[in-house]
């Protein structure tokens, strides 16, 4: 296969706040010269986000269904190179992030590879660094390579599955004997100003998912809301941050607040 040249997608709705610092940071992470397309499929932005992407040299389609897995898989339609990578719009790539995330690519039966993020506001970035310690899995589609065949292949993404679908794509991919690689080391920042602006895009995306449309049982959302303040002072005092305490389980009560907006 030829990797010379990647295309880049992103999916994006009214990111003007955080997408100059994220195109910035791809910009310096990811040399023009191995760049075959810089695709963004935008969400009826009513901000300036239209404009930024294309000052940084992005070319912008509107999204004929708004939602991330039907704006990514118009995206992934559009790819022509054999590998593609994907970003979300408020992420800080890590500099060494393209030839760290290469390497991986060397092994055939990888069919993703990706790096991890945490946020940039000081508590929230304990809580998810801790929490990686302790997870043993995990998906995103942010700062991801894909084998562009691989995915195509296997369908893309699913709409059934609008809060998860980086899961469902990691199983039908392990299902099938391929590889998706987490590379924990490779740490990018993801942009967050405050806890509370946080806890709303939490919110606010499962409640524009549908949250109970995409099988989550009650009993379970209900449960891990239940155990949070435990696990709350476990991570307060793993990371000697006591503001867990109490942001933890506020994060955690948004998904319940969600599920029940949504019935």
């Amino acid at each position: 296969m030829n990797y010379d040249k990647i295309d880049l997608v992103m999916w994006t709705l009214n990111g003007e706040e955080t997408l100059p610092f994220c195109l910035q940071s791809i910009e310096e992470a990811i040399s023009s010269e191995v760049v075959n397309q810089k695709i963004v499929v935008d969400g009826n932005s009513i901000d300036n986000t239209k404009r930024i992407c294309q000052s940084f040299g992005w070319k912008v389609y509107h999204a004929k269904v708004t939602g991330i897995t039907y704006q990514a898989n118009q995206a992934l339609n559009m790819v022509k190179t054999d590998l593609f990578a994907s970003f979300e719009q408020d992420i800080l790539l890590n500099p060494h992030w393209l030839p760290l995330i290469m390497r991986h690519f060397n092994d055939e039966n990888v069919a993703v590879a990706q790096g991890v993020r945490v946020s940039t506001h000081p508590t929230l970035r304990k809580i998810e660094e801790y929490s990686l310690t302790k997870m043993l899995r995990y998906s995103s589609l942010d700062n991801t390579m894909y084998r562009t065949e691989i995915i195509k292949k296997l369908g893309g993404y699913n709409h059934q599955y609008p809060l998860s679908a980086d899961r469902d794509l990691q199983d039908r991919i392990l299902n099938r004997g391929y590889k998706w690689i987490v590379d924990r080391q490779l740490i990018s920042d993801h942009l967050k100003t405050s806890v509370r602006d946080s806890a709303k895009k939490i919110y606010n995306d499962l409640v524009i998912c549908k949250y109970t449309k995409d099988k989550v049982k009650f009993r379970i959302i209900l449960s891990i809301f239940a155990f949070s303040p435990i696990r709350g002072l476990q991570t307060a005092i793993k990371t000697k941050c006591p503001e867990a305490i109490l942001v933890y389980p506020y994060l955690r009560l948004q998904r319940v607040l969600a599920y029940f907006k949504c019935l």
